[in-house]
């Protein structure tokens, strides 16, 4: 699998509908910057405007993340969100379980700042 969620499978691409496959666009969706995407402007996590900011709105944060993981496909419901901020290495952990077409997933993703200017 590549960064995309896609393989190559006898020449021609083939989506991952597995487990993995899952879990892997929960990741991408998590780690996408609104604005970052060409074609959608509007597509990822607003970082700048509602989370990286002073102060951010906790309870608009959370239920950002999960419209996100409820965007994914196979994804039906939120079992389980925690959000938890270190202060020390400036990175978000996102813990979550969610339910899908094919049984419970529970993961961890770890969010860090884009480093500006590299």
């Amino acid at each position: 699998m590549d960064d995309t969620g896609e393989v190559l499978r006898g020449g021609d691409w083939a989506f991952a509908v597995d487990r993995e496959g899952i879990q892997h666009r929960i990741s991408q969706v998590l780690k996408t910057i609104a604005g970052e995407w060409f074609l959608d402007e509007d597509y990822g996590i607003p970082y700048f405007d509602q989370i990286l900011i002073k102060n951010p709105n906790l309870p608009a944060v959370q239920d950002t993340f999960r419209r996100a993981l409820l965007s994914v496909r196979g994804v039906s419901s939120v079992e389980r969100l925690t959000l938890s901020l270190d202060t020390t290495d400036r990175t978000l952990r996102v813990n979550w379980a969610v339910l899908t077409d094919l049984g419970l997933l529970v993961g961890t993703d770890i969010i860090s700042p884009p480093v500006v200017g590299a």
